[in-house]
């Protein structure tokens, strides 16, 4: 091509020159036939176009210096080797037409995304989704736009809200504690509130708003106060709590069950020998009784000890529903001084014997303030009263079960059994 320029004179012809000029200038325009992107390299086709670039309807203006040129949908830089302008009446270049990311929320179309190939793709953020988690694109989206459209679907996971309480029953009076044990869906978790049930709240339990979580690296745990004689009538209670995000988004009531022991307080004891079950506070058929956490092996409305009360006692207690609850331990503790108490003789009895029941150790002043009574094992029947009690006392009885208590003006009570046969 070089040698056309000058003739056998060595003058440049006119034609040769007009043909070396287009030459230099399609050498000086080639670095403009790549169109960079996010330094994504694109090869486009070569397009001569006088002062605008033309590509599916749409007219672009074209600025002929070498710098910032619009195509597409986008600003994109075209790399320069000199400051000079072009200078010329067309552009070297292409118009690269864009490609879609169509994103599918439960089959419906959420949003498109308009991307030239070869540019990186921003995976556009998922909508919230109540008590749900979002996983990811299906299928995967890649880094880089291909020159093709894409359709790809948000899959999401249900939150397995798994609250365990902190054991496995609670006494009332207690503040419960529970932890949300899922790995999934605990991020951005803020707040709770428990929403309690008619019948919770006649039972005592307060209704509050929305109270900050205990927020761990891997757990968040919550509380619930038991109001002190709640009895309710299941034996594993249901609570309804909700949770708040920190961006505002509040889950779905969630429900969950712990178990609620009846109160210590349906536990009565008379004469300081006598356990008895309140059978007001929930209606049962059959009790059964423990000593520190042991079953005695007896059954009955009240437990008789051999002698007075001492350890933590506690029932278990079936309804005529076949409903079973536990009850509460409580503790009862008498002692009784070596130098004062009661004492029974013969004991046991035969059936129309005199008894003596004699008192020891109290003052004459401490005993004309005091009553002594006679009762059925039960503590439901009075068989003796005696309002001016002496040193020794004599009662007849048929056959049964029996106890003696003296009261003193105190409030303090002595008490023993007796067997008559």
């Amino acid at each position: 091509m070089i040698s056309c320029l000058f003739d056998n004179r060595g003058c440049a012809s006119s034609r040769c020159i007009v043909l070396a000029f287009f030459c230099v200038a399609l050498l000086f325009l080639s670095p403009l036939q790549n169109v960079y992107s996010d330094n994504a390299k694109i090869v486009p086709e070569v397009l001569l176009s006088s002062g605008y670039a033309n590509n599916s309807g749409r007219l672009l203006d074209v600025e002929f210096t070498i710098g910032d040129v619009f195509v597409g949908d986008g600003e994109y830089n075209m790399p320069t080797n000199s400051d000079n302008t072009l200078g010329l009446g067309f552009f070297i270049g292409d118009v690269i037409s864009a490609r879609y990311v169509h994103y599918l929320i439960n089959n419906d179309e959420t949003y498109t995304d308009t991307i030239i190939p070869g540019c990186d793709i921003v995976p556009f953020d998922a909508p919230y989704k109540q008590d749900s988690v979002f996983v990811g694109w299906y299928p995967s989206l890649p880094e880089v736009m291909p020159d093709k459209d894409l359709y790809v679907i948000a899959f999401y996971r249900d939150v397995n809200w798994n609250i365990v309480p902190s054991k496995k029953a609670f006494c009332p009076g207690e503040i419960a504690e529970f932890t949300i044990a899922s790995a999934e869906g605990l991020a951005g978790l803020t707040e709770y509130k428990v929403e309690y049930i008619k019948e919770q709240l006649d039972g005592g339990f307060i209704q509050y708003g929305y109270e900050r979580l205990d927020v761990y690296e891997d757990s968040v745990k919550f509380e619930i106060p038991i109001p002190a004689d709640y009895i309710g009538d299941k034996d594993y209670e249901e609570f309804r709590v909700r949770f708040k995000y920190e961006d505002g988004h509040e889950s779905s009531l969630v429900l969950f069950r712990c178990k609620i022991n009846l109160p210590s307080s349906l536990l009565l004891s008379k004469y300081g020998e006598v356990v008895i079950y309140n059978n007001k506070g929930f209606d049962a058929k059959e009790v059964a009784w423990f000593k520190n956490g042991v079953h005695t092996g007896v059954f009955g409305m009240q437990y008789v000890e051999e002698s007075k009360l001492f350890g933590e006692y506690s029932a278990v207690v079936r309804s005529f529903e076949e409903v079973e609850r536990e009850v509460c331990s409580k503790g009862f503790y008498y002692e009784v001084g070596l130098e004062q108490g009661i004492a029974i003789n013969p004991n046991p009895a035969r059936k129309g014997e005199p008894i003596q029941i004699s008192v020891k150790g109290f003052s004459r002043n401490q005993l004309d303030n005091a009553q002594l009574d006679v009762f059925d094992v039960l503590g439901s029947r009075r068989i003796m009263e005696v309002t001016k009690v002496g040193e020794d006392n004599y009662v007849t009885l048929s056959e049964g079960v029996y106890i003696v208590a003296l009261h003193l003006a105190t409030g303090k009570v002595y008490s023993l059994k007796f067997i008559v046969y």
